[in-house]
């Protein structure tokens, strides 16, 4: 008999002071390593990030605010009429409220 086990991986909210330093410090993690971050659109500093990128910012020291932890299975897909705009608004919104919540 086989089982399937379902992996959840987390992802990360966080902060930076200099949103360069992210480039510079990717261009120097080891090969190999897959680091992958995204801008939280319709914010001015908040990105979202992989666990395994997490580790490799923490094992080179990467200087960050981490904000929220999200299990990736809690995301899913949203069709709307609304424009991007709207959208990211909506998320923008969201994000406070679920971290003003704690």
């Amino acid at each position: 008999m086989t089982t399937t086990k379902k992996v959840l991986r987390p992802l990360y909210y966080f902060t930076i002071e200099d949103e360069s330093i992210l480039a510079e410090a990717f261009d120097k993690l080891d090969e190999g390593t897959y680091a992958i971050t995204f801008k939280v659109k319709g914010t001015e500093d908040v990105f979202v990030t992989t666990s395994g990128t997490r580790e490799a910012m923490d094992l080179h020291d990467i200087p960050y605010n981490l904000l929220a932890e999200e299990e990736s299975s809690k995301i899913g897909i949203y069709h709307s009429p609304m424009s991007k705009e709207e959208l990211a608004e909506e998320l923008a919104s969201a994000l406070v409220a679920y971290l003003e919540a704690g």
